[in-house]
C-alpha cells in the first residue's frame, strides 16, 4: 500500500509541474506551430504543434519553464510573445491581423499587453497628428483618426501594483526601460553610470535574466555604451578589455551566467570586427580552468569553424536535393541574410549587379535566408538567377554558427575557406 502510496504521490508531482499553452489562431488552420524559450541570449524550440481545421492549438509544457515564450508561425516565421510564469495561458489570435492576440483579462500578458501599448500611445498619437494635417475635415478618413485619437485618450497606465503581482512581469518591464534610455545615453559620465547599473543588475539578479533574454541584450547594451566613452579605434583596443572584465569579474567568469556573458561578448565582438580584444578572450577561454560551459564552447567553435584556411563542413539545403559539395563550381559563396536585415537590404542590389561578375570568375552563389516575412522574400528573389534556400529553422546558420547578417562564407573548389565578408565587392575582390 505505501508502494502504491508514493507512485500517486510521484505522479501527480509531475502534474503539478505541468502547464498547457492553448487557444485558437483564426485564419491558420492545419498548420505548424513552434514554442521557443531562451537561455538568456537565444531562443531555441521546446516543443511544436499543428493547429486542427478551426486554428486550435495546444502546447503542454512537462518542465519547470517560465520567462519569456516566443509561438513562431510556419513557413512565414510570424511570432509573438508570451510571459509564462508556471501557470497555463489561453489567447486568441487572428493570423492575418499583426499583433492581434487577446488574453484572459488581467492576466500576465494582458498586462504585459496593456503596458506596452501605454507606452506606444504618445508615437501613436504623433501618427494621427500627422494623419490630421494630409487629410480634410470632411475626409471620411478624418472621422476614424478623430475616433482613434479619442480611443487613445482614454487609455490608462497599468497600475504598478496589477504587474507587482507577477515579479517576473515588472522585471521584465523595467528592464525594458532600461533599454530604453540607454538609448539616449550620449555624454560619456552618463554612459559610465549606466554600465554601472548593468554590472548591479546583472550581478544581483535572479534567473528572471536568463529566461527573459534580457541577459543578452544588457550585455549588448554595456557594449554598445562604449560609442559615449571610446574616442579613436586605439581606445577600444587598449580600454574595452579591462571594462569588459570590470562586469566580468564581478559576476564572476566561471559561473553559467559568467560564461554566458563570455558567449555573447565572442558574438558581438566577431560581428563589429574587435579582433584585438576578440583574440584576448579566445586565449583567456582556452586558459580556463573550471568546466567551459557548451555555449562559450560553441561560440568559440564558431570563429575557428569559419577561419580563413580552414575546410567548411558539408551541409544539406533545406528544401533542395542539394548539398553544399553537391554544387560544382571555382568557387562557391554562402550569403547568410535576411530581408528585414537594413544591410542586406543595402547590398542586395550590389548582389544582382555582380552575380554576372561572380559566375564569370567561375563561382556559384548560394544564398541562405531566415526571413520572418516569407512574402517579403519571395519579392526579393522571385528574378534572381542564384541557388536560394529558405531555412526556416536556421539550420544552416547554427551548424556554421552564423552570428550577423549579411555574412559571405567564399570558398574554393576544395572548399576550403578564403574568406568571411560583410559585403559582395569584397567577395568578388577575393576571387583571383
Amino acid at each position: 500500500m505505501k508502494k502504491i502510496l508514493l507512485i500517486i504521490l510521484s505522479f501527480f508531482s509531475i502534474l503539478s509541474w505541468s502547464y498547457t499553452i492553448s487557444g485558437n489562431i483564426k485564419n491558420y488552420s492545419n498548420r505548424e506551430l513552434s514554442l521557443k524559450t531562451t537561455d538568456g541570449i537565444k531562443f531555441s524550440e521546446v516543443s511544436s504543434t499543428k493547429t486542427t481545421n478551426t486554428g486550435d492549438f495546444l502546447f503542454t509544457v512537462k518542465d519547470e519553464l517560465t520567462g519569456i515564450f516566443l509561438i513562431e508561425f510556419d513557413q512565414d516565421k510570424k511570432s509573438f510573445l508570451i510571459i509564462v510564469d508556471g501557470e497555463s495561458i489561453t489567447l486568441q489570435a487572428d493570423f492575418t491581423v499583426p499583433n492581434k492576440v487577446e488574453f484572459q483579462p488581467n492576466s500576465i500578458n494582458d498586462l504585459y499587453k496593456k503596458s506596452v501599448f501605454y507606452k506606444e500611445v504618445p508615437q501613436k498619437k504623433q501618427i494621427m497628428e500627422y494623419l490630421k494635417s494630409i487629410y480634410k475635415p470632411q475626409d471620411k478618413f478624418y472621422s476614424d483618426i478623430i475616433e482613434e485619437e479619442n480611443f487613445l485618450d482614454k487609455v490608462v497606465k497599468v497600475d504598478t501594483t496589477q504587474t507587482n503581482q507577477y515579479p517576473i512581469l515588472s522585471s521584465y518591464l523595467e528592464a525594458q526601460d532600461d533599454f530604453e534610455r540607454f538609448q539616449g545615453v550620449q555624454d560619456e559620465l552618463a554612459a559610465k553610470a549606466e554600465r554601472k547599473n548593468i554590472i548591479d543588475k546583472l550581478t544581483n539578479s535572479g534567473s528572471w535574466v536568463e529566461s527573459t533574454g534580457v541577459l543578452g541584450d544588457y550585455v549588448t547594451s554595456y557594449l554598445m555604451l562604449g560609442n559615449s566613452i571610446y574616442k579613436s579605434r586605439e581606445d577600444i583596443d587598449t580600454k574595452l578589455k579591462s571594462d569588459l572584465d570590470e562586469l566580468l569579474h564581478e559576476v564572476g567568469s566561471e559561473t553559467d551566467r559568467g560564461q554566458l556573458i563570455m558567449a555573447k561578448y565572442i558574438e558581438l565582438l566577431n560581428a563589429y570586427n574587435l579582433t584585438v580584444t576578440l583574440e584576448q578572450y579566445r586565449k583567456e577561454i582556452a586558459e580556463l580552468k573550471c568546466p567551459v560551459s557548451s555555449k562559450l564552447s560553441d561560440a568559440v567553435k564558431g570563429l575557428d569553424l569559419l577561419k580563413a584556411g580552414n575546410k567548411l563542413e558539408d551541409v544539406k539545403l533545406p528544401i533542395t536535393e542539394k548539398t553544399l559539395y553537391g554544387i560544382k563550381s571555382k568557387y562557391k559563396v554562402l550569403l547568410f541574410w535576411s530581408p528585414e536585415c537594413s544591410h542586406c537590404i543595402h547590398d542586395f542590389p550590389n548582389v544582382k549587379e555582380s552575380y554576372k561578375d561572380l559566375k564569370e570568375k567561375g563561382g556559384e552563389l548560394i544564398a541562405v535566408s531566415t526571413a520572418v516575412n516569407f512574402e517579403k522574400y519571395q519579392e526579393m528573389t522571385k528574378d534572381t538567377k542564384w541557388i536560394n534556400v529558405f531555412d526556416k529553422k536556421d539550420i544552416i546558420g547554427n551548424q556554421y554558427y552564423i552570428t550577423g547578417t549579411p555574412t559571405y562564407i567564399l570558398v574554393d573548389a576544395n572548399h576550403t575557406i578564403i574568406g568571411s565578408y560583410s559585403t559582395i565587392a569584397e567577395v568578388i575582390s577575393n576571387m583571383k
